[in-house]
């Protein structure tokens, strides 16, 4: 597939492509790992969007070719494209550029690579996406009922090792991916990471009682000191816990007013209890162990049934 473009350009334009050459060979003298030519594309689903995707990231010179690769990291795709730029001088002096784009099957090698990182990089995303067994962290506390509460207190606490907990089991499954990577997939990594970022926007963690919380994902970086490790900083989002057989989970004394939940096991329903108290809600009816409860709350207290 061949695409021509015309494009005038007055001999300015022409002087500053020639610096940004010339730039763009000194940067390449000087990095640490060459890499051929990458754009990395997203939102590409046409030709035509692939095709200019090629032509924005190309390091051609004028009367010279380049090859652009065009990743498309979601779908683990790759096009590969030579794109020539041709400089004309008009009968009045200006200049014209014509652009040649055409679709080659590249480099089997750098192919390779291209697919390795591409793997490495959407599998990690795809951990994020999943929901997160709370069990697999070894966390000190067993509810995501636990997380809410002041910043000085104990929920405080729980929401920092969370956090922590979850960052140092990333950063070791990022590590088991990459150990075996070459010098090239790790950069690739890198510029994929810089210019795609990941898709996930947050990780639901599941605890064993069926409460739910998600985290945010703020920031995702390497550690130039350390090649194989990833941080990735999580912010507890207090107002997205949920809880089996309620209709929400107060997180501030006020909420519990409209409160309910029916058919709650004696272990939720003890949490719930103890974050009603915390929050200084009367409670009217108690927990029995063989028993499930159902909850109703007014503005202040709450009302517990039993159904054993």
């Amino acid at each position: 597939m061949v695409f021509a473009i015309s494009k005038r350009a007055c001999v300015r334009n022409l002087q500053m492509m020639l610096v940004l050459g010339l730039m763009w060979l000194v940067s390449l003298g000087a990095a640490a790992q060459s890499l051929p030519t990458i754009k990395v594309c997203n939102d590409c689903s046409t030709d035509w969007q692939f095709s200019q995707a090629a032509i924005s990231a190309s390091n051609a010179n004028p009367n010279q070719s380049d090859v652009v690769y065009v990743v498309k990291l979601t779908t683990e795709q790759t096009r590969v494209y030579s794109v020539s730029i041709f400089m004309y001088t008009g009968p009045f002096g200006e200049i014209d550029f014509h652009y040649s784009v055409t679709e080659i099957s590249g480099d089997p090698a750098v192919l390779g690579d291209i697919a390795a990182a591409t793997t490495i990089f959407k599998d990690f995303n795809d951990a994020l996406i999943q929901d997160f067994d709370a069990e697999e962290l070894d966390l000190s506390f067993d509810s995501a009922i636990d997380l809410i509460g002041d910043e000085n207190s104990a929920a405080g606490g729980f929401r920092r090792e969370l956090q922590e907990k979850l960052t140092d089991y990333y950063s070791d499954f990022w590590r088991s991916m990459i150990t075996d990577a070459t010098d090239t997939i790790d950069s690739l990594l890198d510029k994929f990471l810089a210019e795609s970022g990941l898709d996930a926007e947050y990780d639901i963690v599941v605890f064993e009682d069926g409460t739910k919380v998600r985290l945010k994902i703020e920031e995702v970086g390497r550690v130039a000191s350390d090649p194989f490790t990833i941080i990735i900083e999580f912010d507890v989002d207090v107002d997205s816990v949920t809880a089996p057989g309620t209709n929400f989970v107060p997180v501030t004394p006020g909420q519990f007013e409209g409160f309910s939940g029916s058919g709650l096991d004696n272990d939720l329903s003890e949490q719930l209890r103890d974050l009603a108290l915390l929050f200084g809600v009367t409670i009217l009816g108690s927990n029995e162990p063989n028993c499930s409860t159902t909850w109703h709350c007014d503005k202040d207290r709450c009302t517990l049934t039993l159904i054993c």
